[in-house]
């Protein structure tokens, strides 16, 4: 009985300390987007995804598909053209309507951002990664580009396979 009631006890604290973790950590997911979409004002200058400013934004993993990405395009952009955070390339103030998070585990997270800008609503689904006491941007999906990571990895191992042409300044 006494062994029935210490398990018993022990499986309710590992569920507080579930409930714990998941308080702290999905407002610091919300945080962490939050502070991204604040850089998207009127004047505001967000950083580009394949620019330096981004690199604390991103895992490891979607940083190097970035890079590989610009490599192989000798600088080019393609799949990078348009601004996938905010599904523009031009931006005036998003105002955010709404932040979800989901935690899948205690390293991966599941976000859904919802916001206007320049009048059009949008909805940009992101999947976190947990890296160095932070979250980091591991995939971004909008209703034009579900995955970002699975167009950058295509577009990689196509101009892999059959490279652009080089610009005329590198020839």
């Amino acid at each position: 009985m006494r062994h029935a009631v210490k398990k018993g006890l022990m499986l309710a604290g590992g569920i507080f300390l579930i409930h714990a973790a998941q308080a702290q950590t999905v407002p610091q997911a919300k945080q962490f987007l939050g502070a991204i979409y604040s850089q998207y004002t009127h004047q505001g200058s967000p950083p580009a995804i394949q620019s330096p400013k981004a690199i604390p934004l991103l895992s490891p993993a979607l940083l190097s598909l970035i890079k590989e990405n610009s490599v192989v395009l000798h600088g080019e952009v393609d799949a990078l053209d348009s601004d996938p955070i905010c599904v523009c390339q031009d931006h005036d103030t998003i105002h955010i309507s709404r932040i979800d998070v989901q935690l899948a585990d205690q390293y991966h997270a599941n976000a859904t951002v919802k916001f206007t800008n320049l009048g059009s609503r949008n909805t940009v689904r992101f999947k976190l990664l947990w890296v160095n006491h932070g979250w980091r941007i591991d995939d971004i999906g909008n209703p034009l580009t579900p995955s970002l990571r699975a167009v950058l990895l295509e577009e990689n191992h196509k101009y892999l396979n059959f490279p652009p042409p080089r610009p005329a300044s590198e020839n």
